[in-house]
C-alpha cells in the first residue's frame, strides 16, 4: 500500500533538494553568514506556507524559491539602506540642510520684526509667508 508523504516529508525533501543552492545564492549577495542563514530560514518558511509549491515540477520549484530569495534580498537591502547608522560622536557633524532649532527661532524672530515694520495690510500677505 502506497502511503502519501506527510507535509513534513515534502518540506524536508524540498529543503534537502534546494537549501544548498539557495544558501550559495544568498551568500553571493550578503557578506554576513548569520544574515545569510536568517534569510535562508525566511525563504523556506515562505515555501512551507505555500501549499501549491510541492505540486509544481522541480524546475518551477527552484524558480519560485529563487524569486522569493531575490525579493527578500531586495527587501533587506532597501531596509538597510534606510537605516544608516551614524555613531553619536559624529552625529553633530552630519548636516541635512535643515536649520537647527536655534536657527529656526532666529528666522522666526527676524520675520516677525520685519513684518512689524510694514504697513498693516502687507503684514499678512501670503507672499510674505514664503519669502520671509
Amino acid at each position: 500500500m502506497d502511503e502519501e508523504p506527510t507535509q513534513d516529508e515534502v518540506d524536508g525533501t524540498l529543503y534537502d533538494r534546494f537549501a544548498l543552492a539557495i544558501f550559495t545564492y544568498i551568500c553571493q549577495h550578503l557578506s554576513n553568514r548569520q544574515d545569510a542563514e536568517d534569510l535562508l530560514v525566511e525563504v523556506f518558511l515562505a515555501a512551507f506556507k505555500n501549499d501549491g509549491l510541492s505540486s509544481l515540477p522541480v524546475a518551477r520549484q527552484l524558480a519560485w524559491l529563487l524569486r522569493v530569495t531575490r525579493n527578500k534580498l531586495v527587501d533587506r537591502h532597501r531596509h538597510h539602506a534606510l537605516l544608516t547608522l551614524v555613531p553619536i560622536e559624529l552625529a553633530s557633524e552630519v548636516e541635512d540642510g535643515a536649520p537647527t532649532p536655534e536657527q529656526y527661532a532666529e528666522q522666526q524672530e527676524s520675520t516677525a520684526s520685519a513684518r512689524a515694520g510694514m504697513v498693516a495690510p502687507y503684514q499678512e500677505s501670503p507672499l510674505l509667508r514664503h519669502c520671509l
